[in-house]
């Protein structure tokens, strides 16, 4: 179960140097009220910070107006799928325990904050900057000191990155990417990589999904409720 609200912050951020303001696309050049949201995970509950989405909406919506190219702002929302990668660590510590750990399209960050608790190192990666400040203060807020925020495209992976493990929650819904997405994973399979991705029963996706599953080692649904509904999330685990 998911609780939208519990307190609302104005910025600047009270505590700690962390300010989130949103860097890039040119419209979040300003700075958000923001919601300390908790999330059930695994019997126990998960605080962190993201912005309020009335808000976010009205400003994407303005600069849609002036620019048709505007990118969706996905990495706004923690989405039942991060949930759900969530859940299955929170039951599946011995994955990342002691491990390096990478998420990719990371938005908020909520895996990425969760796998810190066991892991040796977090990178919280995404393609934009905008979530950085609203991950680091999330951070601060459950002195989280083992992660860090950096800028990774995964379309364009630097050759050299090397994981023990990588973390994707949500990221199989444009078919037009799903062949630079098979390839970013066969990269680090290809490096003894151990992935574990989170998804939607999203119909679309079945051909993407169906290709992953000679790697697949384990595979799990978990249900997690958003808004009254319940959403099934499969999680695999990737390996060679």
């Amino acid at each position: 179960m998911v609780v939208l609200i519990q307190r609302i912050v104005l910025f600047p951020y009270p505590q700690g140097n962390f300010s989130p303001r949103l860097l890039t696309p040119s419209y979040y050049q300003m700075q958000f009220s923001t919601v300390l949201q908790t999330i059930q995970l695994n019997n126990s509950s998960f605080q962190l910070f993201v912005p309020i989405q009335s808000e976010i909406q009205l400003a994407y919506h303005a600069e849609k107006l002036l620019d048709e190219s505007t990118p969706f702002p996905y990495w706004a929302k923690v989405w039942p799928s991060a949930i759900g990668l969530s859940n299955f660590i929170y039951n599946h510590q011995q994955y990342i325990k002691n491990k390096t750990v990478l998420e990719v399209a990371a938005g908020l960050g909520l895996p990425s904050l969760v796998a810190a608790k066991w892991a040796n190192s977090v990178c919280c990666s995404d393609y934009i900057e905008a979530p950085f400040a609203f991950v680091k203060a999330s951070a601060l807020q459950h002195q989280i000191y083992n992660i860090d925020c950096c800028l990774i495209n995964w379309a364009d992976v630097p050759n050299d990155l090397e994981t023990d493990v990588l973390l994707l929650s949500d990221i199989n819904y444009e078919p037009a990417a799903f062949e630079l997405l098979f390839n970013m994973i066969t990269h680090f399979l290809a490096r003894q990589t151990t992935i574990i991705l989170s998804t939607p029963q999203r119909l679309l996706a079945k051909p993407f999904i169906e290709k992953l599953l000679p790697f697949c080692k384990l595979q799990q649904t978990i249900d997690v409720h958003e808004n009254d509904k319940s959403v099934s999330i499969t999680i695999l685990v990737l390996q060679t």
